[in-house]
């Protein structure tokens, strides 16, 4: 006799609670910015794609060697956009350019800043970088609008 077990679908991993609070962990908006008209349109233009309806996630890179103020743009344009994100913003510091010398920021590192951030209950967390990025942890408090 052939029995056939249903199958469930994976369960996404609990959060700790609807009391987290929205993560709003942007710095300071820029204190002196000046020009960089054309990148930020270009932003403008990306991010106008996901407003439509069945609009897509929008993945921007900003790209350029150390110290050209790549930081800078994407913070000034962020505090621009705040209202475009409302379920939070994400921010870590990578230090890839870091005149302090510290070394820069392990993946598995800012990842974890993000679930805390987020909300996912610690113990839920695998030890495995990997397994922190799968799709389990992309259902459990996804908010739709996070800039991270």
């Amino acid at each position: 006799m052939i029995r056939y077990l249903p199958v469930r679908p994976p369960q996404p991993a609990p959060c700790t609670g609807a009391d987290v609070p929205t993560p709003r962990q942007l710095p300071a908006f820029p204190r002196w910015f000046t020009g960089r008209d054309q990148q930020l349109a270009e932003l403008d233009k990306a991010l106008d794609f996901s407003d439509q309806p069945g609009g897509s996630v929008v993945i921007s890179a900003i790209g350029g060697i150390g110290g050209i103020g790549m930081t800078c743009l994407v913070l000034h344009w962020a505090h621009q956009n705040l209202d475009r994100f409302p379920d939070g913003q994400l921010y870590v510091d990578l230090r890839g350019f870091d005149p302090s010398g510290e070394p820069p920021v392990a993946p598995a590192v800012a990842v974890r800043g993000f679930l805390d951030a987020l909300g996912v209950a610690s113990q839920s967390v695998p030890p495995d970088a990997q397994a922190q990025v799968g799709p389990d942890h992309d259902r459990c408090c996804s908010p739709d609008r996070v800039l991270a």
